[in-house]
């Protein structure tokens, strides 16, 4: 597809996109070559939000119960009132996070967008590559539509399919797809970090290699480590504030 015409037309440049992220999930190894960047970010983005918001709803009984318990639990450890008024407060708060924390998901989602691809650029850069911003940010947001929206997809059908019964935790969500922390019996920190081995984390590093050898003219290994970057840093970031709650 010419990139002058996917560029004036927005039907073009979804289709372009459609295309890329097609191309990544049947053939990345020669995806980047076939269609030479010629998507959109910002078709990759609403496509990856659209996914995750549609998580976001197939979750929202389970994220309330947990929202629930957790509210309870503090007002209990740190409210001196009557009972049946750390009830009402505590179903209140419980309505208003219910609606804030999905956005503030969302947002952060997109944040993280930005971030992953200045941290790879980063990485490409200090491994001799050509850190192409641009391109690294269309890497990371189309792969991210196939693993990370696909990922938050199937979750949400698991969750919804077991029930609010099934979960107690933001930790127990996560544990939910399968990963290298069901072998793991450690504290919340070490779960965490053994959760980032999945089949979606996985899959994402192997295109992401692929995409970025491609992008920033590295050799696969350094592409592999320069893709492991961001990965690694979100892990890190999430194990920091894993407290088993």
């Amino acid at each position: 597809m010419n990139a002058n015409v996917a560029r004036s037309n927005p039907l073009a440049r979804v289709a372009a996109s459609l295309s890329a992220i097609a191309e990544i999930a049947v053939a990345p190894k020669t995806g980047a070559a076939k269609t030479g960047f010629g998507g959109s970010i910002a078709v990759a983005l609403l496509l990856l939000v659209a996914l995750a918001y549609l998580g976001t709803v197939l979750d929202r009984p389970v994220t309330e119960k947990i929202i629930h318990t957790a509210i309870l639990k503090q007002l209990a450890e740190h409210s001196t009132g009557a009972g049946d008024n750390a009830a009402a407060m505590g179903d209140r708060l419980t309505a208003v996070y219910t609606r804030i924390v999905p956005i503030v998901g969302l947002v952060m989602l997109l944040v993280q967008q930005f971030v992953g691809a200045g941290l790879m650029s980063l990485g490409v850069l200090m491994l001799n590559g050509r850190a192409d911003y641009r391109k690294m940010l269309y890497v990371f947001a189309h792969t991210s539509v196939l693993t990370v929206g696909v990922a938050q997809v199937g979750a949400g059908i698991i969750h919804a399919l077991q029930g609010p019964a099934a979960y107690d935790t933001q930790l127990s969500l996560m544990l939910s797809i399968p990963s290298a922390a069901w072998l793991v019996n450690g504290s919340p920190q070490a779960q965490v970090v053994a959760a980032a081995f999945n089949p979606f984390t996985l899959w994402q590093v192997a295109i992401l290699t692929l995409w970025v050898a491609h992008a920033a003219r590295l050799s696969l290994v350094r592409a592999l480590i320069a893709a492991c970057i961001p990965l690694a840093a979100f892990t890190a970031l999430a194990a920091m504030y894993a407290n088993g709650s």
